[in-house]
């Protein structure tokens, strides 16, 4: 329990203020919780009017960061769909699109024919690469956000399993799994019926324009799934 009497005015004040800039402490929920404890009592001292009045400023960060700490600050919508392979008696995409679920929600929808099995250690490999531009014929330039080339298996145990699955599990006949995954990833048809990803594993904040994620696949056949989508700051 902290005490008033444990600091004088101005340290308060100063100790304070240096808390509420620092964005480690917006990681930190214990000191996050102190900060707020301290903020009726601050604003109830005599302090300098400089001072009073910095306090009611940083009071409204503190509400802003309340109300959007954590949460994302933008949405997206789906434009469209393309697909490509190498062999396509390996790989064949039919009816890949984006379909309008509802008033502006948009989903994937379509198959994907795989006929081969992937099996552990062969040399099956995928990698997510972004690009964004200004406007949706525009020039689009690659962007941080991506997936290393890496196994799929290892994809699977990892980016699929943390921001793919949960929304996969209710609208397609992809694999559901608890731990990690147990080989092979069959030969057979995979549906997407209508999927509409959420924004989980995905950065919190994100630059309005236009975006073309891309999905690459090497291996026994080299295919590629591409999305497009524009996406809007919700706060401004």
């Amino acid at each position: 329990m902290y005490g008033y009497h444990d600091f004088n005015k101005l340290e308060i004040a100063n100790w304070y203020k240096f808390k509420i800039f620092n964005v480690q402490y917006f990681h930190n929920s214990n000191s996050f919780q102190r900060i707020l404890k301290f903020k009726n009592s601050i604003v109830e001292m005599n302090l300098p009017r400089n001072v009073q009045i910095e306090v009611l400023i940083l009071n409204f960060c503190i509400g802003m960061g309340l109300s959007h700490y954590g949460q994302h600050t933008w949405e997206y919508e789906l434009i469209s769909m393309d697909s490509y392979s190498s062999d396509t008696d390996l790989v064949l995409f039919y009816e890949l699109n984006a379909t309008r679920a509802s008033r502006g929600v948009y989903a994937c929808a379509g198959t994907m024919f795989l006929n081969y099995d992937v099996v552990e250690g062969d040399s099956n490999e995928i990698e997510i690469k972004t690009y964004r531009s200004d406007s949706i014929n525009g020039d689009y330039k690659p962007i941080p956000f991506s997936i290393q080339r890496q196994h799929i298996f290892e994809f699977m145990n990892n980016f699929y399993k943390n921001a793919l699955m949960e929304t996969l599990k209710d609208c397609s006949n992809l694999p559901v799994f608890k731990g990690d995954f147990v080989p092979p990833l069959e030969k057979r048809n995979y549906t997407l019926d209508n999927c509409v990803f959420t924004q989980e594993g995905f950065p919190h904040h994100i630059q309005d324009g236009y975006y073309k994620i891309v999905f690459n696949a090497f291996g026994d056949v080299e295919w590629s799934m591409i999305f497009y989508a524009i996406v809007e700051n919700i706060l401004r």
